[in-house]
């Protein structure tokens, strides 16, 4: 309440400053000139100016007041005729739509405009239109280039007081105005005969002249009317006949004196107009009134103007009387709120006195207890008495009292400040504090204030919690291992099971033995994608993922996805498509592996869940980020379900009678990875409407690293500049017989010649004698892993100048770890368990020529 009545008490003191420099003018240049150095005074901004027209459609706009700091001139024009460009068309419109004023700044809507920030250097501004009752609109404004101003709602209350203030002395200076220039006009009418002149001969009689000037006053065409008392008696008001009348008998009788009469008439056309009749009476020879000659003149404009001023200022008057009464409740107020500030001053005091805190206040100089409440001493187990001859040096147990000195310096320095330190009891305990401190006024000068807090036993919750996170990590370390060893026990056999039932696939003539090897493939395909979904979620629970930020294909990418699930939409009737918006660059840059994870993973979902319709793929831009989407037709998921959707292990059905199967990994992965691209990812959906996953990739623009040492480090392949060998003898290097047996039976296929050896050791051996083409290397072997293995072959050639022998990684070890260890010890691609068939065809091309075609029919 104390600040609302400063604030009204404020507004109102700034306004009668405003009133008085408008009311010691007595023209309107002047008067605008104090009004706004007046409030240039007041909101102490760096510029402040008025401008007119405040109209869009005016071809150009004058500023006949502009005030500014000498560090932020404005735009030195005063007076000038400025073209309305376009960002004065935005202004004028802006603020002619808005009651009140408009602040612009760099987060408003709109914003503030480029070309003000860039020539003007404004970084914030607020405007207002004001209405004159004379003439077009003008702009009000103020601007702030120092720093970004806020204006406080207080502020633009006040900025629009003085507006319309201002606005209200204008009209009236300008009504003023035109109430002199129509006198002015008056009196060159009157030299100039451009009053309406008249003369009645004869007051017995009823006719008179009258000039050319008082038919156009009439409204009639002489011939329309006889000039005749009788006829101008027709046409005054009817309220005003009796003043006439009776101002002609009262003045017949005032011989040789010029009277005047205002008075109403209703002109030709129905319109009541305001004259001014002067006249003079002539005696006859007896000494009575025989004549009258004067002039009429309009002057309505003038009354009108007089009575609108004379209305204003009653207003004026009503005003200062409001504005007296409400500074008297002022008053009242500030002493109730007086009083209320007493009883809350004892509220404190009692606050302080039994808060479940140790408080003091502590003399910045000494650093001696001023004050303390009762919990402090009993705190520290000193009394009160003693406690006014100790200081904080004396219980900060941690530091010498030099260094304590120094801290408490410091915390003074920054204001406020917190630190953990061990107090020191009477009795010498010690306990775990928290000191809350901050610098405060209390009467005009400085204390430190201090709050103690017993930390204890929170600080013993911390350690636990600490000795816990020890155990969980110890426990995350134990469970990598476990699943590194497990996949690679199981990615082994499942390899062979896999390369086994490919190549059974592709020489068996049985249909009927195919279709149950296609069942198999396709159970062992299950199996291998749960593997690796496990292992993925393994990874991102262990913060062992790393992104990286490579230029790719989008389109690319999409289409291959595409590609992947023709056979599948086709086979359930679903048309699949894609659209990319035309904004989107043709190469953007990203981890294309992940990226191509978390869509496989939704376009899979849409379409196990999508029966008929279509599963589309879209990307589109945001002003900072891409943002993909995949919809579908399909059954849709209830409102109450989807925050079940990317929690791990969770499905939206999970009953035992469940239609759709899947571990519930796929989308918690999904969500994890965009999470670690720096995207977010949600659902749109309703039940039988389909659904809507969507997900916003950052736009990165940063070029990827091209180096081979940065490659590395990020898992990606490197290889040297080898040629394709036209030769095909292939080394196969792995303990386990039967993943040699059905790799050799496999290249066999192509007409490769493989040489199989159980060991490092014993591969070694025979690279001494015998030169191979290609080296397929396992990594876990009984006598010598693969690493060292290719350590040894890499320092041979070196030694040797040999030629460089290609060494792929065939491994069931499949985390991001693995294949970068393999790259740095200097193989040239990894290839993980199991490998199908093609993409062993595959590694295996990009080092040796094809054989020939008459040997691979001969083969098949």
């Amino acid at each position: 309440m104390k600040e609302l009545n400063r604030a009204r008490f404020h507004f109102l003191e700034c306004m009668e400053r405003i009133n008085r420099a408008i009311q010691q003018a007595d023209d309107v240049e002047q008067m605008l000139w104090n009004a706004l150095e007046t409030a240039y005074s007041i909101f102490d901004c760096d510029r402040i100016w008025l401008l007119y027209p405040c109209d869009p459609k005016a071809p150009t706009f004058r500023i006949p007041v502009e005030i500014f700091r000498k560090e932020y001139p404005g735009a030195l024009a005063l007076n000038q005729d400025i073209p309305m460009w376009s960002l004065g068309e935005g202004f004028c419109t802006k603020v002619l739509e808005t009651e009140g004023p408009v602040v612009f700044r760099s987060d408003t809507d709109p914003p503030i405009f480029h070309e003000l920030a860039e020539q003007f250097g404004v970084r914030s501004q607020v405007i207002m239109a004001i209405y004159p009752r004379v003439g077009k609109p003008w702009m009000f404004g103020m601007h702030q280039c120092s720093y970004d101003r806020t204006w406080s709602r207080d502020e633009q209350e006040l900025f629009e007081g003085i507006g319309r203030r201002i606005a209200e002395g204008l009209s009236a200076l300008l009504l003023l105005r035109d109430l002199r220039e129509t006198q002015e006009r008056f009196d060159l009418a009157v030299k100039g005969s451009r009053d309406g002149l008249w003369d009645w001969p004869d007051v017995n009689q009823d006719a008179m002249w009258w000039s050319p000037r008082v038919y156009e006053m009439l409204g009639r065409n002489p011939g329309e009317i006889a000039p005749a008392a009788s006829t101008l008696m027709e046409l005054v008001h009817p309220d005003d006949l009796e003043k006439v009348r009776l101002a002609l008998r009262h003045r017949f009788k005032d011989d040789g004196e010029q009277q005047e009469l205002r008075f109403r008439i209703r002109n030709g056309s129905g319109e009541t107009r305001w004259l001014l009749a002067r006249g003079m009476t002539v005696a006859g020879n007896g000494g009575e009134s025989r004549r009258m000659s004067g002039s009429f003149q309009d002057v309505t404009d003038a009354t009108l103007a007089a009575e609108e001023l004379r209305q204003y200022q009653d207003r004026l008057e009503e005003l200062v009387e409001e504005r007296m009464a409400e500074l008297k409740a002022i008053n009242a107020e500030l002493e109730a709120t007086t009083e209320a500030l007493r009883e809350r001053e004892e509220q404190l005091r009692i606050l302080f006195e039994n808060s479940p805190l140790g408080i003091v206040l502590l003399d910045p100089g000494d650093l001696r207890f001023v004050r303390f409440n009762q919990k402090a001493h009993e705190f520290l187990k000193y009394s009160r008495e003693e406690f006014t001859s100790l200081g904080m040096v004396d219980i900060d147990a941690n530091l010498p009292p030099e260094d304590a000195r120094d801290r408490q310096w410091l915390a003074q320095k920054s204001g406020w400040h917190q630190y953990e330190t061990l107090g020191r009891a009477k009795d010498g305990s010690l306990l775990e504090l928290q000191l809350t401190g901050q610098m405060i006024q209390i009467g005009g000068k400085p204390y430190l204030l201090q709050i103690f807090e017993d930390i204890s036993a929170r600080k013993a919750m911390e350690a636990e919690l600490i000795r816990a996170k020890e155990s969980a990590d110890e426990a995350n370390r134990a469970k990598s291992e476990f699943l590194a060893v497990m996949s690679h026990e199981i990615r082994t056999p499942l390899s062979v099971v896999i390369a086994s039932i490919d190549h059974l696939l592709h020489t068996t003539e049985d249909s009927e033995q195919k279709a149950i090897l296609e069942l198999a493939d396709s159970s062992a395909d299950s199996l291998h994608s749960l593997i690796e979904d496990i292992l993925d979620f393994s990874r991102i629970e262990a913060r062992r993922v790393e992104i990286r930020r490579d230029a790719f294909d989008l389109r690319g990418c999409i289409e291959k996805i595409i590609e992947m699930f023709r056979m599948q939409a086709q086979g359930k009737g679903l048309r699949l498509r894609y659209t990319i918006d035309p904004q989107v660059p043709a190469t953007i840059h990203g981890d294309p592996d992940r990226l191509t994870q978390v869509l496989i993973n939704l376009v899979g979902n849409a379409m196990k869940f999508t029966h008929q319709g279509e599963v589309a793929i879209r990307v589109g831009v945001r002003p900072d980020s891409l943002i993909l989407s995949v919809r579908d037709t399909g059954i849709g998921i209830a409102e109450d379900k989807r925050d079940r959707l990317f929690q791990s292990f969770s499905q939206v059905d999970s009953s035992l009678t469940r239609k759709y199967g899947g571990t519930g990994l796929g989308l918690a992965i999904s969500k994890a990875l965009v999470d670690l691209m720096g995207g977010t990812i949600w659902v749109e959906s309703a039940p039988g409407k389909g659904s809507v996953f969507s997900f916003t990739l950052p736009a990165w623009s940063q070029q990827p690293e091209d180096s081979r040492e940065a490659r590395a480090a990020a898992g990606e392949e490197v290889q040297e500049n080898l040629q394709r060998r036209q030769a095909g003898r292939v080394l196969l290097v792995d303990d386990d017989p039967r993943v040699r047996k059905i790799v050799t039976m496999t290249l066999a296929e192509r007409h490769w010649e493989v040489t199989t050896v159980t060991g490092g050791r014993e591969a070694l051996e025979l690279l001494r004698e015998e030169a191979f083409d290609l080296i397929l290397m396992d990594l876990q072997m009984p006598d010598m892993s693969g690493l060292d293995v290719t350590r040894e072959i890499r320092e041979r050639e070196k030694s040797t100048k040999g030629r460089r022998t290609p060494i792929v990684a065939l491994t069931a070890h499949a985390l991001l770890d693995h294949k970068k260890s393999c790259l740095e010890v200097g193989m040239d691609d990894f290839l993980s368990k199991p490998a199908s068939r093609e993409k062993l065809f595959e590694v295996v091309e990009k080092y040796l020529e094809p054989p020939p075609e008459d040997d691979m029919e001969s083969c098949a």
